[in-house]
């Protein structure tokens, strides 16, 4: 029996997961957020994330109809990769930020950021410290 090669390019839900997680980082509305009398900068919102994500896949087609439901579990399975961190668990100096995805996402005003730019907040905040440190 003859074998015929697929036509479905190998590794395509790795592509598409790339594709919907760079298009995430690049296109999702970042902005100072103020969450219990703290304000986080560059920070983004579990309601944005869910309608910015739900918009991409309805514009994007080939996904179907979706569901608030089903964007809610994506955005938890960005939280667990550390894609996106939780901006409140960030702010306290004895936690790493890999704890903030025991926390399950959150769909509503609680504020969310990318963890590129948690650990380039992260470099500054100490670069800040040391250079502080010097002049005392």
């Amino acid at each position: 029996m003859k074998r015929t090669a697929s036509k479905r390019p190998q590794f395509l839900a790795t592509r598409q997961w790339n594709y919907i997680v760079t298009s995430f980082q690049d296109q999702v509305p970042m902005k100072p957020v103020r969450h219990r009398l703290k304000l986080y900068v560059s920070c983004f919102t579990g309601t944005q994330a869910v309608a910015w994500l739900k918009q991409f896949f309805l514009e994007s087609g080939g996904y179907g109809s979706i569901t608030t439901a089903q964007v809610e579990k994506f955005c938890q399975k960005l939280l667990e990769m550390g894609i996106i961190v939780d901006a409140t668990r960030l702010s306290k100096g004895n936690r790493k930020y890999s704890e903030s995805s025991s926390r399950p996402f959150a769909h509503g005003p609680h504020p969310y950021c990318l963890a590129e730019l948690a650990q380039q907040a992260r470099v500054a905040r100490k670069a800040a410290e040391g250079v502080e440190s010097k002049r005392l």
